[in-house]
């Protein structure tokens, strides 16, 4: 077929049989593709001039061809897609009879003329060779596209001129070609022909090498292990010639799959395409049995040759299976671990194939050790698939390989012993794998029903010997997050119905945070162990319990942790089955000694951290170990735990006022799983439930002068956790927190977490429901009435009152004269001191319509009105509740601490009051004293150094004006001119409230930072004119201080709608009158008739003009402003503002 002619042979130089495809179809493909073909043909001759190309231009033959080549190649595949059935095998000589004097000169020609010729070939061999493909042709093809490819035999891949695109369409023609050989009768047997071997073995060198140095393209890799599959799979049938070429398949797959550089790296489908490709070659070479079930192992002591083919026998499997395992450790060791699970899962069939087809070259060449470690490792990976699928084929093993439990435990024993050497590097990576495998191969074991009490016994021990080696529970933890009780409310306020399951605790890794992974696979590896619930394991747990009694952190981990899968494992039984009436003595004694031990290191711990500024990792580590304890007993004894409650319920809550973060989150975890199993609906009916426990214990903490900062943070905690359901039990804490307020009033920190656990308890009252706020006294509307104008029928009314008052008074003081006279006479008076009641009959209709009571015998109406009123007034009013006077206590405790150094402290006080107020005003007759002690210290926090003290006092005053009305305005009105950082003697008459206001306004327009409304100044401004608005409102004074008022913030009235308002409510027109001055400030004058039309006439009477002063208030205050009632239109005086007001 590669012989030279003079040009394309004609259709009718073919075969009677090719005749038949003489259709239009056919023709009409022939006519595409005639031009192209003789094209080809004459360029690959040169012109038809001998065969030798055109010699003196080979840029232009290779430009020709390449276009030529082009356009046949869009022809061919046009027709392969669209009109398949024509590209016939008489088709495809005509095509290829081209191409063959391009491939005879493919080392003179150009890359891409190749390829094209190449991609042309591929087409025909799918096409029209794809099932019958003519051998001779097939022969010359295969040893064609493999010079092209690798060269010739001997040639080094480094030397091999042919271009990457040129390889990946001759490994395409390859592939395509196997297929059609693994399909043809005739040529399916050509690969085992003595004659053809070197040419086969040329063959499976040039695609392996191939294979190896397509790092950088991973198409080519592709396309090339493809063509290997199907050779080594399909065409190289006969496993003795397969055999022949072992040695060189695992040399070349060794380099891929374990490359000398780690830094190569390949796509993982080549990876996981090639163990695959090798666990096939293996599978058939090294299997057990043959195709005819006979044993394949012969006695031969030497291998017979025949030629190249290699006779398997006994010592060549011996030699080979040792050779093979050699290169199956880097093979396996390298990609069991790789990130993908497609690799991971390809190591896995290799490793069981080779245990189910080849055991006995494994146990011969002894690689069955690493075959089983290998699948171990893979039953803990984080593929669930990988890990199900490993541990399922190891139980299927186990019972096909008699030897594998004992093989597995003596790697399961090695892993152990070399566990502490392992622990003490800083691969933390390996670490986790080597516990993790560890844990695997013992779960493998206990499924297996293989036990070892002596391998258990040295996990323990060497688990234990390699935490303290590394030190991983030692050392010193920086607590810097400090604790916040209102963080975590939420989590304790959520119902168990939200949460579903017991919360899992997190790892206690203080000292390296790297060890995260490690200490998780030792808890898992400890729950392996703790799983088997056999008498070994309790001998375990029982020695660790008692070692841990000294506090070690390592084996009190050890004992919750082994204690912790014995428990789960009841709890998953107890849902399927009731197990109550077995006897489990040994776990609950066990887990009973854990929990006294436990209670000891907790109740020691939380005594000790009032002392201990900064607890160490042993001091944190045992702590949360023995909360983890706790809520394992709660676990196990389910709503039983309730009667332990009164033991453990503070140390829990106590610790939630840590220091430490991960103490904290543990103790709230475990009040959260302890609820759940005493069948709570949440942490906050737990802790309500046993409410009186847990104030006994903070009330005593208090009383023994433990002021540790945990006790008051914890009870802020549960004031705002539980609400008003606690009041009631804070009587006695209350007067604890009084006695050590007074005892440690010079520490600042202490004193504001005692008045910060106050307020929280006033907050409660405060926003407590309608039961609460409940007061039982009248609360009186006077001080509370909204100021109303006095209109001529109301003083008229005030007026005529009065004198019926005057009247009644005189008309008394005559009788009472009188009857004195006549008592000093001897004689009795002459008048009852009350007329009889008239008496009335009873009416059952009035009485059913609420007219009249069943006891109703009174006078007439308006008779019996002063002895009503006396009856009343001998009635003692009601007696506040409790909550009440825990509020009023702890309001009147604040006026002795409103001059504490702190500012901080002083504006929690102000707060507090500010708060309480509301609740405390709905009993007048309690209250007001208390405004009473209160207002002097109260008062002088107007005139503090620190900015946000005097905005915290003008609230607080302000919220005093709302409910107490006209009780404070004489107070007010004396501070207005008087009073200051002294008090009510500081100041003078310049000092008080008016100085303080003027001054802060000064400073707001004198602000010379540019600071504007965010300045300190500004805000201390707008909150003293809220506390006008209020007193304005609440309070009643006299006119001079309105108009003082009205004078000092009436320009700035614009952006205060209440403080205008509450000044409207007062004298409308004079607010009126203000703001009308200040407009005319603005424009210049008050046109009279422009603004407020012309004059009105009457006779007799003339009307004067409207002119706009200053008011009294300047004249009082010594201002220099005094001298000007008014300023004339257009007239701008030196030293004033815009709004008219003097500051020179």
């Amino acid at each position: 077929m590669l012989s030279s002619t003079t040009g394309p042979p004609s259709f009718t130089n073919l075969s009677p049989a090719a005749m038949d495809y003489r259709t239009h179809d056919t023709e009409a493909a022939r006519k595409s593709l005639k031009p192209h073909c003789i094209a080809v043909s004459q360029l690959a001759l040169g012109g038809g001039g001998g065969g030798g190309g055109d010699t003196n231009n080979p840029a232009a033959a290779n430009q020709g061809l390449t276009k030529e080549l082009g356009g046949l190649l869009e022809v061919v595949r046009a027709v392969s897609t669209s009109q398949q059935d024509v590209l016939t095998q008489p088709i495809g000589d005509y095509i290829f009879f081209p191409l063959s004097h391009v491939f005879r000169q493919h080392q003179k020609l150009s890359d891409r003329v190749i390829e094209l010729a190449l991609q042309i070939l591929d087409i025909l061999i799918r096409t029209c060779w794809r099932i019958e493909v003519p051998k001779e042709l097939a022969k010359q093809l295969v040893i064609l596209v493999t010079f092209i490819v690798g060269g010739p035999p001997g040639t080094p891949s480094q030397q091999n001129r042919a271009s990457e695109e040129c390889k990946i369409a001759g490994c395409s023609c390859l592939e395509g070609l196997f297929r059609s050989i693994s399909l043809s009768n005739t040529c399916r047997g050509m690969f085992f022909e003595e004659q053809n071997l070197p040419a086969t073995g040329h063959l499976v060198s040039t695609l392996l090498e191939t294979l190896v140095d397509s790092v950088d393209s991973v198409e080519l890799g592709t396309i090339a292990m493809k063509a290997l599959k199907v050779l080594l799979e399909d065409c190289l049938t006969d496993v003795d010639v397969l055999a022949s070429f072992l040695p060189g398949i695992v040399s070349q797959f060794s380099k891929i799959l374990a490359p000398q550089k780690r830094s190569t790296r390949r796509s993982s489908t080549i990876i996981a395409g090639t163990i695959n490709l090798l666990a096939s070659v293996l599978y058939r070479v090294l299997t057990d049995l043959d195709g005819s079930n006979t044993i394949a192992i012969t006695e031969k002591e030497s291998a017979k040759k025949e030629g190249l083919k290699v006779t398997r026998t006994k010592s060549w499997f011996t030699a080979t299976s040792s050779q093979v395992k050699t290169a199956l450790e880097g093979i396996i060791a390298r990609n069991r671990s790789h990130s993908k699970s497609a690799v991971r899962s390809a190591i896995l069939q290799l490793c069981f194939g080779l245990l189910t087809n080849c055991i006995k070259a494994m146990e011969s060449s002894q690689a069955i050790g690493l075959l089983v470690d290998t699948l171990v490792i893979l039953a803990g990976d984080e593929d669930e698939d990988i890990a199900r699928l490993s541990s399922n084929s190891l139980q299927t093993l186990a019972v096909t390989v008699p030897t594998l439990g004992e093989t597995l435990q003596q790697s399961v024993h090695g892993w152990v012993v070399s566990l502490p050497r392992v622990m003490q590097s800083n691969d933390e990576d390996i670490k986790a794998k080597l516990v993790q495998r560890i844990s695997a191969g013992l779960k493998i074991l206990t499924d297996m029903g293989v036990e070892s009490s002596v391998l258990q016994d040295i996990i323990a021990q060497n688990i234990r010997d390699s935490l303290e080696s590394t030190q991983a529970f030692s050392g010193k933890q920086a607590i810097t997050t400090q604790f916040n009780p209102s963080s975590e409310l939420i989590s304790l306020r959520s119902t168990n119905k939200e949460n579903g399951s017991s919360n899992q605790y997190p790892d206690l890794i203080l000292a390296h945070r790297t060890q995260k992974e490690t200490i998780a696979s030792l808890k898992q590896l400890l729950k392996t162990i703790g799983a088997t619930s056999s008498t070994t394991v309790l001998d375990l747990a029982d020695r660790y319990i008692r070692e841990s009694r000294d506090g070690s952190p390592v084996a009190l981990w050890i004992a919750v942790n082994l204690m912790r899968s014995t428990v789960q494992k009841s709890t998953e039984v107890d849902q399927w089955l009731d197990m109550r009436g077995v006897s489990t003595d040994d776990e609950d004694g066990l887990l009973e000694e854990l929990f006294a031990v436990s209670i000891d290191l907790l109740t020691n711990t939380t005594a000790a951290t009032a002392y201990i500024p900064d607890d160490g990792t042993d001091s944190t580590i045992t702590t949360c170990l023995s909360m983890e304890a706790i809520s394992l007993f709660a676990e196990k004894h389910g709503e039983g735990f309730r009667h332990e409650l009164v033991d453990v319920i503070y140390p829990i809550v106590h610790l939630l006022g840590s220091a430490s973060p991960t103490v904290q989150r543990h103790a709230m975890i475990t009040l959260n799983n302890i609820s759940l199993s005493c069948e709570y609906q949440s942490p906050q009916e737990l802790i309500l439930d046993n409410m009186d426990y847990l104030v006994n214990a903070i009330a005593l903490k208090l009383n023994t002068f433990d002021i540790s900062p945990q006790a008051p943070a914890v009870l802020g905690m549960m004031v705002k956790l539980t609400g008003k359901s606690i009041l009631p039990f804070l009587g006695d804490v209350v007067e604890s927190i009084f006695a050590a307020l007074g005892n440690y009033h010079g520490y600042e920190d202490l004193c504001r977490s005692l008045f910060g656990v106050l307020k929280d308890v006033v907050d409660v009252s405060v926003e407590g429901d309608d039961e609460i706020k409940k007061i039982e006294g009248r609360v009186s509307s006077q001080h509370n009435e909204k100021r109303e104008r006095l209109t001529v029928d109301k003083l008229l009314e005030r007026l005529k009152g009065d004198l019926e008052r005057e009247e009644r008074t005189r008309r008394e003081i005559k009788e009472l004269e009188e009857a004195a006279a006549d008592i000093k006479k001897g004689e009795f008076p002459r008048v009852p001191w009350a007329k009889p009641k008239e008496e009335k009959k009873f009416d059952p209709e009035a009485y059913l319509n609420g007219e009249m009571d069943m006891d109703d015998g009174g006078g007439e109406d308006g008779e019996d009105g002063e002895d009503g009123a006396v009856q009343k007034q001998d009635e003692k009013p009601p007696e506040p509740t409790q909550t009440y006077k825990l509020i009023q206590k702890i309001t009147r405790l604040t006026q002795h601490y409103l001059t504490h150094p702190s500012p901080v402290l002083r504006l929690q006080l102000l707060q507090l009051v500010g708060t309480s107020s509301v609740l405390l005003a709905q009993n007048e007759r309690e209250f007001l004293p208390l405004v009473n002690d209160v207002w002097p210290v109260l008062f002088v926090r107007l005139f503090d150094d620190e900015a946000h003290v005097v905005i915290g006092a003008a609230h607080t005053i302000a919220d005093l004006a709302r409910v107490c009305g006209d009780f404070i305005s004489s107070r007010v009105s004396d501070g207005w001119k008087k009073g200051g950082k002294a008090g009510f003697i500081g100041g003078g008459e310049n000092g008080g409230i008016r100085r303080l206001l003027v001054d802060t306004k000064a400073k707001v327009l004198g602000d010379k930072k540019g600071m504007g409304v965010f300045s300190t100044d500004y805000r201390i401004w707008e909150a003293l004119l809220d506390m006008l608005g209020d007193i304005v409102r609440g309070c009643h004074f006299d006119d001079a201080m309105f108009d003082e008022i009205l004078d000092i913030v009436g320009d700035s009235l614009e952006g205060k709608p209440e403080l205008r308002s509450a000044l409207e409510e007062v004298n409308a027109d004079a607010v009126w009158v203000r703001e009308e001055w200040r407009r005319s400030l603005e424009v210049g004058g008050v046109d009279q008739e422009e603004r407020y039309g012309p004059k009105p006439v009457l006779e007799g009477i003339v009307f004067p003009d409207v002119e706009f002063g200053f008011g009294g208030c300047f004249e009082r205050m010594q201002c220099a402003a005094r001298e000007f009632k008014s300023l004339p239109k257009g007239d701008k005086r030196k030293g004033f503002d815009k709004n008219g007001i003097y500051w020179g």
